[in-house]
């Protein structure tokens, strides 16, 4: 995984792609959804977002690659109960 952005280009594809992802996880009004769209895979949320979005940085391969290095550097922490 690369340690940051190479170009304006590859910033502006990240922010495409974290704009989405807030669009499908928030309602209209900026809140978080109580029944938010769920997936059953990556596939399917890549071709939500592929059908719902344009724009640079938002291909099926970068989606892909981009959700294979963030599953790598993301940890969930999980609420104790």
């Amino acid at each position: 995984m690369k340690d940051k952005p190479e170009s304006q280009r590859e910033i502006d594809g990240l922010l495409r792609l974290i704009g989405a992802m807030r669009d499908i996880l928030t309602s209209e009004d900026g809140e978080v959804t109580e029944k938010k769209k769920s997936f059953t895979s990556n596939n399917d949320l890549i071709n939500h977002i592929l059908e719902n979005y344009e724009g640079e940085g938002l291909s099926i391969t970068t989606l892909k690659d981009r959700f294979k290095e963030g599953k790598e550097i993301t940890k969930y922490k999980k609420k104790k109960t």
